[in-house]
């Protein structure tokens, strides 16, 4: 596998169901306060957990804390900003994602499905599958993520152009769709663009900013889950 695929399917945040969560040899990063971000997140074809953490000790003192640990049955990999430490257990890939922050460190406890996925040759570039984008766009990251009140879809999108054209693109799309703008940026003194659209149960949250030359698409689609004898 391309060593810088592996290293973005590692990063892959901002997400098993059949994962009996936390029960492996993953222990929480001393004086830290963790939070969940879900429970199954699907992207390049590798399904995960993910927890997001903050802590008081630096990025240094988190990977010995769990290089020693785990002593020799980690790897470190260095993919700045961020430093990954993580090790294969029971056919899953554990791996802690830290950067420095300003009093201390932050990142990403994950647990996936990696290993069984490169071995049954599921991992695979986003695709990007039936979202409406600009001719000539690069869809950089597609995660699903299906959590206890919804599920959701984050999208990364990169085009060469404007992002008023974009922002026009998706307004005319989803109008035309009989969705409703409940927030949108537009006429504001803002550079980049944000909208909000609903339709039913679903909204679709999108910002739209110049990063160096070109474009870049962030959109957020959640849709509220329906329980039933409530």
């Amino acid at each position: 596998m391309n060593k810088h695929l592996l290293l973005l399917i590692i990063s892959a945040i901002t997400t098993l169901a059949s994962i009996p969560s936390w029960a492996l040899d993953f222990p929480e990063p001393p004086r830290s306060t963790v939070t969940g971000v879900s429970d199954s997140s699907t992207t390049y074809g590798i399904t995960m957990a993910i927890r997001r953490f903050e802590s008081r000790l630096n990025k240094d003192q988190i990977i010995e804390f769990y290089s020693n640990h785990w002593k020799d049955t980690a790897a470190v990999t260095l993919f700045e900003p961020w430093e990954m430490i993580g090790k294969v257990e029971s056919k899953k890939f554990i791996n802690v994602q830290v950067q420095n922050g300003f009093s201390g460190s932050w990142g990403y406890l994950t647990i996936s499905d990696l290993p069984t996925a490169i071995e049954k040759g599921k991992v695979q570039a986003p695709s990007g599958a039936g979202f409406p984008s600009m001719l000539g766009s690069q869809v950089l990251s597609d995660q699903t993520h299906n959590d206890p009140t919804k599920t959701g879809r984050t999208l990364v999108i990169n085009n060469n152009f404007s992002v008023n054209s974009n922002g026009q693109f998706y307004r005319n799309h989803y109008q035309g769709q009989g969705w409703q703008i409940i927030a949108d940026s537009k006429g504001t003194r803002l550079k980049g663009a944000a909208i909000t659209f609903a339709k039913g149960r679903q909204l679709l949250s999108m910002t739209i900013n110049q990063v160096k030359s070109t474009t870049s698409v962030v959109a957020n689609i959640e849709t509220a889950k329906i329980f039933s004898g409530l």
